[in-house]
């Protein structure tokens, strides 16, 4: 019975040729445009799903009353502001993206090489624990100044090898040429992650007037330029919006 059927849709397949050709180039065509765009929908909604606290970490930005354009640079004085003002605020984290980039030197026995970096960023070091980033090697303690965390790609571009802790390499940007020791190496940032740093400094460094080179702007507790993002840990997500509600009125009441 069901050879006859099969026998009979083949005869009718040959009988009209052009028009099974064409039902058939067409429904492989839907299927892999189907099959495309599945899997193009399903990588958007995994962006950032591999941080264990994302559902209690929000970036802040600024929107302009009255209109819909909003700001994410923001003057970094309101991240450790936030911390210490509002106590359903478990961490505050300060993210300078691009300010670093410049250039990388590095010593080994045919001399210095060097290397322009554009993926870095100056973070307080409640970063990675807010963001679920782990070391492979060293620790990720950026709590002193001149200190830095760097992907393993970029260990071994520049040394080699990820068994980098401990040691050194000169970054010459815009707050001129200092020395950085590695205090820890990670894993490179997934491609479905809003975040592709691989380079992170320590935000400390900018603390003095020495370490910003005289870059006033650049003070890290100062509250004049917005050039920072800011990145809160609620101890509830429920929170959120009572932060909403709050900072508003601070800034209200506050508004020059």
């Amino acid at each position: 019975m069901i050879k006859t059927q099969l026998l009979i849709a083949f005869r009718q397949l040959l009988k009209n040729r052009t028009s099974a050709l064409i039902n058939i180039v067409g429904l492989a065509l839907g299927l892999a445009a189907f099959v495309l765009i599945l899997g193009f929908v399903a990588f958007e909604w995994s962006y950032n799903q591999m941080y264990e606290n994302g559902d209690r970490v929000y970036r802040l930005v600024a929107a302009e009353t009255g209109t819909e354009d909003f700001y994410t640079g923001l003057p970094p004085g309101y991240g450790p502001f936030i911390e210490a003002q509002f106590p359903f605020v478990d961490h505050a984290a300060r993210v300078l993206l691009g300010v670093g980039d410049g250039v990388f030197g590095v010593q080994d026995e045919f001399g210095e090489k060097f290397f322009r970096e554009i993926y870095t960023a100056y973070v307080d070091p409640s970063f990675f624990s807010m963001m679920s980033i782990e070391a492979v090697r060293g620790d990720l303690n950026l709590s002193g100044p001149n200190t830095a965390i760097i992907s393993k790609s970029v260990a071994e571009k520049y040394y080699g090898s990820t068994d980098v802790v401990g040691q050194r390499f000169s970054l010459s940007n815009q707050f001129g040429t200092q020395d950085y020791q590695v205090k820890g190496v990670i894993s490179e940032p997934p491609s479905n992650s809003d975040i592709q740093t691989n380079i992170y400094l320590s935000l400390e460094t900018l603390a003095t007037d020495e370490g910003r080179d005289g870059n006033d702007w650049a003070d890290p507790d100062g509250f004049d330029n917005g050039f920072a993002g800011i990145l809160v840990e609620f101890s509830d997500p429920s929170m959120a919006d009572a932060f909403h509600e709050k900072v508003n009125e601070w800034i209200e009441e506050n508004r020059t």
